[in-house]
């Protein structure tokens, strides 16, 4: 990241010292992204749910054939 690799982001210990507007954004960033995690895994499970309604009703169809 070229945050951490910039010297001028370093202060004398060698820790990094970013801008306040910075670090807000990249919370904000973080924030975002953990958040389209959990939409991503809502539409896995309605998926698989949907897979599993889908199988039944098929099943459900071969039986009544």
């Amino acid at each position: 990241m070229a945050l951490l690799a910039d010297p001028a982001n370093r202060d004398q210990n060698g820790g990094v010292s970013l801008h306040p507007t910075v670090v807000t954004l990249l919370l904000k960033l973080m924030e975002s992204e953990d958040e389209q995690k959990r939409q991503l895994q809502l539409i896995v499970e309605e998926l698989r749910d949907l897979r599993a309604r889908i199988t039944h009703i098929e099943a459900d169809q071969l039986s009544h054939t």
